[in-house]
């Protein structure tokens, strides 16, 4: 039972180093003010997710196409990168002040971060990995569990780098960055799923 938690928790945490969802999350962190909404949105996702994958996980990709997953998922993310360049691109500065216009599509940190991971997550080599290690293990839950904390470990090495990145740069060059991040997350989906 400890092998399956150890097998998972590694598998996941190093398959998900460096991944699009990382970068996912680091352009949510960079985005938003509320680190802890982002967390705990992907968090859920992840959890939502994950939980469901031994049980429902090729029902999805019965249904739809994974390439059809994947351009959607994509164009999302490049959605989202475009928005937030858009956006960064008509802030103004008003007396030394920043006047901040009003994002009405990526108005809530939690709800945001919890749609793109779900999106990205939909039929991701993770939540393939997960199935295959609950299906070869007799205990699921050990595997969920182990996987989790993968997760968990990866959320919360990316607030870290999210901390650092906005201590040292400029507002205007974090949103920036942010944008882009969210175009190499499209990039890569589109990649992945072609």
């Amino acid at each position: 039972m400890l092998m399956g938690f150890l097998i998972s928790f590694a598998l996941i945490s190093l398959m998900e180093l460096g991944d699009k969802t990382q970068l996912l999350i680091l352009s949510l962190m960079l985005e938003f003010k509320d680190k802890k909404k982002v967390i705990g949105g992907a968090l859920c996702a992840f959890i939502l997710l994950t939980g469901t994958t031994a049980m429902l996980g090729h029902i999805l990709l019965r249904i739809l196409p994974r390439l059809i997953i994947g351009i959607i998922s994509a164009a999302i993310f490049l959605f989202f990168g475009l928005h937030t360049l858009l956006v960064e691109a008509r802030r103004e500065t008003v007396e030394g002040n920043e006047k901040r216009y009003a994002n009405k599509f990526v108005s809530c940190a939690f709800l945001t971060s919890f749609l793109a991971i779900a999106l990205a997550e939909i039929g991701d080599k993770t939540q393939l990995t997960v199935l295959a290690l609950a299906s070869s293990w007799d205990n699921p839950i050990v595997v969920f569990a182990g996987a989790m904390l993968g997760l968990g470990s990866i959320c919360t090495l990316t607030a870290v780098a999210s901390e650092l990145i906005t201590r040292r740069l400029s507002l205007k060059k974090v949103r920036t960055l942010s944008g882009c991040l969210f175009i190499l997350t499209s990039l890569l989906m589109l990649i992945e799923f072609t």
